[in-house]
């Protein structure tokens, strides 16, 4: 994926020197334009990404910072997490998260891998029998290419989510509480440290 991910980040670089170029362009229009040309590119098809290596994550979610200062007009060395908080944006690896979930939980109602995603089935009674949500984890031989299939990754993934999550009876109830559950996650801080962050950043949010 190296090359694949080093195409995203220069052609959404570029992307972000066209929007920080226009003058005068509002918050909101520079929201809009970064969301509709930069957050798409690393949404499409991102459930590919499952379980890539750290320092290619790590140059996907540079470029999100990069965008989101441009959004507030915030230094280079400004602290990111704020405003990330502040558009309610999901880290690029809580991002990839989200997506292969949804899949996942699309396949319960219209199942568009049924060869490749399978609700578990016990041998023996066990707790877990009485769960429906449950899919089936097919064993690998490898780590780097066999963990990294969907077929393993999506229900390894599915299965880790919290039970009411898994079970919510609508796709938009789904999403909503799923952005929850990551956003809570990937933004949990101590709550003094919390309360010195925002009091910071204020002045920059008005």
């Amino acid at each position: 994926m190296d090359k694949h991910i080093t195409n995203i980040c220069r052609s959404a670089y570029t992307e972000i020197r066209k929007i920080s170029s226009i003058r005068h362009l509002s918050f909101d229009a520079t929201k809009t334009l970064v969301c509709s040309l930069i957050l798409s590119k690393f949404d499409y098809c991102n459930a590919l990404l499952t379980d890539i290596p750290q320092h290619l994550t790590d140059k996907l979610q540079k470029v999100q910072n990069t965008a989101a200062r441009l959004i507030f007009r915030a230094k280079k060395h400004d602290h990111i997490q704020p405003l990330m908080q502040q558009h309610h944006w999901l880290p690029i690896s809580s991002r990839i998260i989200h997506k292969t979930s949804n899949i996942c939980f699309n396949s319960f109602t219209d199942p568009h891998f049924p060869e490749l995603l399978h609700p578990y089935t016990p041998s023996r009674q066990l707790r877990s029998s009485t769960d429906s949500r449950i899919l089936s984890i097919p064993r690998t031989k490898t780590k780097t290419t066999g963990d990294r299939s969907f077929s393993f990754s999506a229900p390894t993934l599915w299965n880790q989510l919290p039970h009411p999550i898994r079970h919510c009876k609508t796709s938009s109830t789904f999403k909503k509480s799923l952005k929850t559950h990551l956003f809570k996650s990937a933004y949990t801080i101590p709550e003094a440290h919390a309360c010195l962050v925002i009091c910071f950043y204020l002045p920059a949010f008005q």
